[in-house]
């Protein structure tokens, strides 16, 4: 599995890979969009995606941007992204895909015309035999192209054109739009039932100030990462990922307003139920699945203990409902 990273040029275009161009001489199949989230809907259209490569002997590409497209850009916590790149390109490989194509999101993109970009880029440059596309994929210089244009446009170049219907959850259409409006309400048990997985947040624990310990309760700190949404501030029983262990815990998003100086930028605290490991320094993964309760100030810290102690009796409970198993929620494509 390889991913191929375009970088932007000194006239606005693209600089090419080594190799690329020698990569695939027998053509590809290749699905356009963004992807954020690689939710149940993407991955529908990905198994599409490798039936129809396996039947055509082609190899399957995904094409995403590096930067948000305008169209994309959320008025949340940064760029308010469900996935990072890095992990949007892993879930697109694990789902099955060969090889992505990361484009910057240049001034000269966000200009080009629907049937520039297909011509030039699609079909010259990436090699398409065959494109999948969802029912609702716009593209081009203000959203100007549609599933119309580009059925209209493959016919004329000899190219398949596949359109997949839409994966719905109930009677309402999966969108990344839909599952980041849950995960700003804090509403995480929706967002994983759309995703297919819990959303997860990566980082190194951070050397900090030791308050939870302090307390009575050894945390596991990490910042989220800049451009990725953040839930709505609160308590949430959670689960932590270190060396293919999963740990029951119970995490604070916010920035704990009950401390001497409040963090400026939100983060996660975890306390593990429990399990005392030093992770100082360790990379862990952190996933919330249900919200406790919002995070508030309160008038001392032995106030703010006693909550905490509470938090994880009600944390504990939820994990018990699952009876800790945890393979409801994980697939194998997360760990």
């Amino acid at each position: 599995m390889r991913t191929w990273v375009f970088k932007e040029d000194t006239h606005g275009g693209i600089h090419i890979p080594d190799e690329f161009e020698s990569s695939a001489s027998g053509g590809r199949a290749i699905a356009l969009g963004y992807f954020d989230g690689v939710h149940r809907g993407h991955n529908k259209l990905f198994e599409v995606l490798r039936e129809v490569s396996a039947l055509n002997g082609l190899q399957t590409m995904a094409h995403t941007f590096s930067q948000t497209p305008k169209s994309k850009v959320y008025e949340s916590a940064g760029s308010g992204l469900i996935t990072t790149l890095s992990e949007r390109c892993d879930l697109i490989h694990r789902a099955g895909i060969d090889e992505i194509a990361v484009f910057p999101f240049s001034s000269s993109f966000s200009s080009m015309k629907a049937e520039s970009f297909l011509d030039e880029y699609v079909l010259n440059l990436l090699k398409a035999k065959i494109v999948v596309v969802g029912e609702d994929y716009r593209f081009g210089a203000g959203r100007e192209g549609d599933v119309v244009l580009l059925s209209s446009w493959a016919k004329r170049r000899g190219v398949q054109a596949i359109l997949v219907p839409p994966e719905k959850h109930g009677d309402k259409v999966i969108s990344s739009s839909w599952i980041r409006s849950c995960i700003l309400e804090g509403n995480l048990e929706t967002a994983c039932l759309l995703l297919g997985r819990p959303i997860a947040y990566e980082g190194s624990v951070l050397s900090g100030r030791k308050l939870g310990r302090t307390l009575g309760f050894p945390t596991a700190n990490i910042g989220i990462p800049f451009g990725k949404i953040v839930p709505q501030f609160g308590v949430y029983a959670s689960f932590l990922l270190y060396e293919s262990q999963l740990i029951p815990s119970v995490s604070n998003i916010g920035v704990r307003p009950t401390i001497e100086k409040p963090d400026v930028h939100p983060m996660i605290e975890t306390t593990m139920h429990h399990v005392d490991l030093d992770l100082y320094g360790k990379v862990v993964k952190v996933f919330p699945v249900r919200k406790i309760r919002e995070e508030r100030k309160f008038s001392s810290l032995e106030a703010l203990q006693a909550q905490i102690g509470k938090d994880l009796i009600d944390s504990i409970r939820i994990h018990e409902e699952i009876d800790f198993d945890y393979s409801k929620l994980i697939p194998g494509v997360v760990l």
